[in-house]
């Protein structure tokens, strides 16, 4: 889905690196740093914009905390750097109704759900099909135990967090903390947006994005309401 997303946006070199299916031994650092190796291999030590989506965000963080140098600005959709709370005690159900949700009604529905492109769903089927319940226990655990770093405190690189209005809690509670954690940050929500916002909504999603880059400003649109204690725009030296 990331290749329709940003054909949208034709004046940008982009990389939407495929890291392929999630391991049991994966944790957060280790993708950080591989992605990071990846990147340099692409741009050769140009700075980039980063972007990152759900456990993806978690992983952007780590890469902005290791290498900000690296980086011209990051957004980061719908990540969780809070504790879930009594959401964590779902885990043990939604393991056990993994090979449920694997069957191809469920991923069907999953994908209708989740706006998956036609296109793209046979890729989306193998994903989902290929996920362990091992792998699953430690992607959960990884998301779970995520938290914002003392490092990224006075980390000075633009970052925008956004989330929809319509995901958990955690979710939009992490967007207003990731604003107010980092010293260059902006937060928004999206109106009416689920975790995948960006699907419902290509055209806002690419809009905010191009918006962001150029200006480091929150997009003025209807469809985004800025978090409180939010300028909409940063005072960059």
């Amino acid at each position: 889905m990331w290749q329709d997303l940003i054909s949208g946006l034709p004046w940008m070199e982009a990389f939407t690196p495929d890291y392929g299916t999630f391991q049991p031994d994966f944790t957060i650092e280790h993708t950080a740093h591989d992605l990071l190796r990846q990147l340099q291999q692409r741009f050769q030590g140009r700075r980039v914009h980063l972007v990152g989506h759900s456990l993806g965000g978690a992983v952007t963080l780590k890469m902005l905390e290791l290498a900000p140098e690296r980086f011209l600005s990051v957004v980061v959709s719908g990540s969780t750097v809070l504790p879930m709370g009594s959401m964590a005690l779902l885990f043990p159900v939604m393991e056990w109704s993994l090979p449920l949700n694997q069957t191809p009604m469920m991923l069907a529905l999953a994908a209708r759900a989740m706006q998956v492109p036609p296109h793209h769903r046979a890729a989306f089927f193998k994903d989902q099909k290929s996920m362990t319940k091992k792998a699953f226990r430690q992607i959960m655990k990884e998301a779970s135990n995520f938290r914002l770093s003392e490092g990224l405190k006075t980390c000075t690189v633009p970052v925008l967090a956004v989330a929809g209005s319509k995901e958990v809690e955690v979710n939009r509670k992490s967007a207003k903390a990731i604003q107010q954690h980092l010293p260059q940050a902006l937060g928004g929500e999206i109106s009416g947006g689920h975790h995948v916002w960006f699907a419902q909504k290509p055209q806002l999603f690419r809009e905010v994005l191009e918006h962001w880059f150029r200006t480091k400003e929150v997009l003025s649109n209807p469809e985004i309401r800025p978090l409180s204690g939010n300028p909409g725009r940063l005072s960059l030296e």
